[in-house]
């Protein structure tokens, strides 16, 4: 969505929030609305604003070579989206893993209502509905792509992460988050925030 868009949608509501519950209301309730967007901002991890900005890029690059309007979030050029990355859409002119191409559809279509396009949930179902069927047809064929499922945790493995631990607190407090990590099934990031 441009600047100039996006603040006179701003304005516009601030104007009808000061009509409803008057000016000093107004004010306080688009005060509340930049916490709101400070907030979020705050709280979205680096690593999710990186995936949109990659994802977004594969999108621009889609775009380009299909010669179709970047700021244009239809059915077709979703669907078109999906099945190019499946076949060639990589840099290097091979096809993404489903679960890649799942990502970047859904960083794709959160790029584009960030820039103002509506993009209808059905339109976003059937994109995704077709890669669904895509990944079906992948596996049908024997290509599997993608690093695959990750190698499970072990007791060795687990005693060489102890004994890299340093003998402090800090390694002992490392010690006990792997072993209780290990234990109830943790993602890497589960414990990484404690």
């Amino acid at each position: 969505m441009s600047l100039d868009l996006e603040a006179a949608e701003r304005q516009a509501l601030i104007e009808r929030w000061a009509e409803r519950h008057g000016v000093d209301a107004a004010r306080r309730l688009a005060e509340a609305e930049d916490l709101a967007d400070a907030v979020a901002a705050e709280i979205t991890p680096d690593n999710t604003v990186d995936t949109y900005d990659k994802s977004w890029r594969v999108w621009e690059r889609f775009c380009a070579l299909a010669r179709l309007p970047e700021h244009e979030g239809s059915r077709g050029a979703l669907v078109a989206f999906v099945a190019w990355m499946l076949r060639e859409g990589r840099q290097n002119g091979t096809g993404y893993a489903p679960s890649s191409a799942s990502t970047h559809l859904a960083a794709a279509v959160v790029g584009l209502r960030q820039r103002g396009v509506k993009v209808s949930d059905d339109d976003q179902a059937e994109a995704r509905a077709t890669l669904e069927g895509l990944a079906v047809k992948l596996l049908q064929a024997g290509e599997r792509r993608g690093r695959g499922q990750a190698v499970g945790g072990d007791i060795d493995g687990l005693r060489a992460i102890a004994r890299t631990c340093p003998d402090t607190l800090t390694g002992d407090r490392d010690k006990t988050l792997v072993l209780t990590g290990f234990h109830y099934a943790c993602r890497s990031q589960d414990p990484a925030g404690c």
